[in-house]
């Protein structure tokens, strides 16, 4: 069994060691906010509204915070193998809590991760755990907006590992780093892959609203407001429907259809009045009182 070299360990465990601490104090001064794929910006948090995950340690919760969760399959037996993979974890939530508070301060937290990610691969190629490292990477990528390198990444991930089970995540990630990087008709296979393949999968219902982001992207509008009503349509209750209610009247909009904008700017006020949704909502509803609705 592979075991690591004791300065390199040593190094490790006192990187690891250094990291939980930094988030054991961060943690206190804001939520943890995992990359958000939404187009939108996420909306702020109430002030009425409680971080239940404060006061946890970052090492005992981490478990529940990063996706994909690491369930047992995936975790390293050997006591060395799970230290290093550890560590990379520490690294990796010390960069989300970076993200979440000082943006600007995360990118050092994000290249250890990635260094200790892909030495571990190096190191431990017959592990499971390397299939959640190397996902690992493509996500610190898309973290660092460094949107080619993340796409490549993911696809990477997809080409070595064609039947795992978080496919459907890589996929979407793939399309949505591939959106952003304007390589539209890769974005929009890899999005469609995850509607047709992986239907009930958790990642269908983001994928389902990023298809209808890239006929936003492309100028296509009445293709776009028709993917989002199929998204409205299909997921009801979705925590997404405000975004989505917003893309779908701008697309209405931009394909002269006043009236239909104005009834999904409506139905956000109706929904949740003190959302900042809402507000939004509002703000485009004044501009919108100036234009006559057609008869």
């Amino acid at each position: 069994m592979a075991h690591m070299d004791r300065k390199e360990l040593l190094v490790v465990l006192l990187l690891a060691i250094l990291v939980a601490l930094l988030a054991t104090v961060r943690i206190y001064h804001g939520p943890l906010a995992s990359y958000p794929l939404e187009r939108e910006a996420p909306p702020p948090r109430r002030p009425d509204s409680r971080d239940t995950t404060a006061g946890q340690s970052p090492a005992a919760d981490l478990a529940k915070r990063l996706p994909p969760f690491p369930i047992e399959r995936y975790t390293p037996r050997n006591p060395d193998t799970r230290t290093m993979f550890e560590a990379a974890e520490r690294v990796f939530l010390q960069a989300l809590i970076q993200v979440a508070t000082e943006p600007a301060s995360a990118s050092p937290f994000l290249e250890a991760a990635i260094s200790t990610y892909q030495n571990f691969r190096r190191q431990y190629p017959s592990e499971p755990a390397t299939e959640v490292a190397l996902l690992r990477v493509a996500q610190c990528y898309t973290v660092m907006k460094r949107f080619p390198e993340a796409a490549r990444a993911f696809d990477r991930f997809l080409e070595v590992y064609p039947r795992s089970e978080l496919s459907p995540m890589a996929l979407l990630w793939s399309g949505d780093n591939h959106l952003k990087d304007g390589e539209t008709e890769k974005a929009k296979a890899r999005l469609d892959e995850v509607i047709t393949q992986y239907p009930t999968s958790p990642f269908a219902e983001g994928a389902l609203l990023r298809v209808a982001q890239y006929y936003t992207v492309v100028k296509s509008f009445p293709e776009a407001a028709r993917a989002y009503d199929r998204f409205l349509e299909t997921y009801p209750k979705s925590e997404l429907r405000p975004v989505a209610l917003l893309g779908s009247s701008d697309s209405h909009l931009k394909k002269g259809d006043t009236a239909a904008a104005r009834a999904r700017l409506e139905e956000i006020i109706k929904q949740d009045p003190t959302s900042p949704f809402a507000e939004v909502a509002r703000q485009r509803l004044a501009q919108l009182k100036a234009v006559p609705s057609p008869k």
